[in-house]
């Protein structure tokens, strides 16, 4: 989580679903004293579909900011939803359909840390 990236204000804040998973990605490491574990999640992780409402300017600079500040989705970006704050990801790609002439609904997977 090197290059976690600000949530551009300009973006809505998703609709979010009800899923939540327990503390299963720790990240190991080993030391000079005894393994240790990382808690990257510690049962605040949260894999969730996500639904975003955009006009066609967020839509376009979403589709440019996924790609070459989340690196495709690889990066991390912190976030503040649901007057939560944390981190999260794009788990898996993103879809996205138009609803208006000038309305996007994209729907995602996203993973929140909020440890």
């Amino acid at each position: 989580m090197s290059s976690v990236v600000e949530w551009p204000s300009v973006f809505p804040v998703p609709k979010l679903g009800a899923q939540f998973t327990c503390a299963e990605n720790r990240q190991q490491g080993t030391g000079d004293f005894a393994p240790q574990s990382a808690v990257f999640d510690a049962n605040y992780c949260e894999t969730l579909p996500a639904t975003f409402a955009m006009d066609c300017d967020q839509y376009e600079m979403f589709r440019a900011w996924y790609r070459w500040r989340l690196f495709n989705g690889a990066g991390w970006c912190q976030v503040r939803w649901g007057g939560r704050v944390g981190v999260a990801r794009f788990s898996e790609g993103w879809s996205a359909s138009r609803t208006s002439a000038d309305r996007y609904e994209l729907t995602a997977t996203v993973e929140i840390d909020y440890s």
